[in-house]
């Protein structure tokens, strides 16, 4: 599994203009999806089944709370959220900005796994959120991302 994880194809979203500080996720083999933090490519990854991930990203894109997928993404600071597989003992870590980015994503369509993934490092991954906006993120803890 761990040369699996290394060799992965992994995506985040144009939102990240080539930063690592990102949400980033990977198809794997089996079916499943790997999702680890970016910034920290040697570190956690959490696996999750692709049906699961799908829930999870549509629960985000609609701004409903996933209350049955085995993947959850909380506010657990002020500028710290906790995403978090059902009987994992490990979480990642992500600061509001990079959630930010992540959402954008999701609202895109960059997350959806049945579309391929496309070229990075061309420089198209523009953020064009508008300024003042917000990732409202009802029921993820309770708060909402800051644009």
């Amino acid at each position: 599994m761990h040369d699996e994880i290394t060799r992965a194809a992994w995506r985040k979203a144009s939102y990240c203009n080539g930063a690592t500080a990102c949400v980033e996720v990977a198809p794997l083999a089996d079916g499943r999806l790997a999702v680890r933090d970016g910034k920290q490519q040697g570190g956690s990854v959490l696996t999750v089944e692709a049906e699961d991930w799908q829930y999870f990203a549509e629960s985000i894109a609609f701004s409903r709370r996933g209350d049955v997928s085995v993947l959850t993404l909380d506010r657990v600071g002020n500028d710290r959220w906790e995403m978090r597989l059902e009987g994992a003992p490990e979480a990642l870590e992500f600061s509001d900005a990079e959630i930010r980015t992540f959402v954008a994503g999701v609202e895109d369509g960059e997350f959806d796994l049945s579309v391929p993934a496309l070229p990075t490092g061309d420089g198209s991954g523009v953020d064009r959120r508008s300024e003042g906006a917000e990732a409202v993120l009802p029921g993820f803890g309770g708060g909402s991302v800051p644009a």
